[in-house]
């Protein structure tokens, strides 16, 4: 959540060959530092380094991903 530092558990490490955290918290008299700034400011920051797949996560994917559908996605990216 909001400011928190995130973990991950060993079922979402396992589908990564790298993963990076972006702290997003909310800049003094600007806008809110929700998943999305961090997303764009990922892409900004990698223009021209980006990788051929990026899958952005929030903090706690447990309650916001199927991990079922997270395989497949993997698996069709892979083929």
């Amino acid at each position: 959540k909001c400011s928190e530092e995130p973990t991950f558990s060993s079922a979402v490490m396992q589908h990564f060959s790298a993963v990076s955290i972006r702290s997003c918290r909310d800049p003094v008299n600007g806008p809110r530092g929700d998943e999305c700034l961090g997303y764009l400011a990922h892409i900004v920051t990698n223009y021209w380094n980006l990788a051929t797949f990026t899958v952005f996560l929030q903090a706690d994917p447990h309650d916001h991903l199927h991990f079922s559908y997270l395989h497949n996605v993997v698996k069709m990216i892979a083929a």
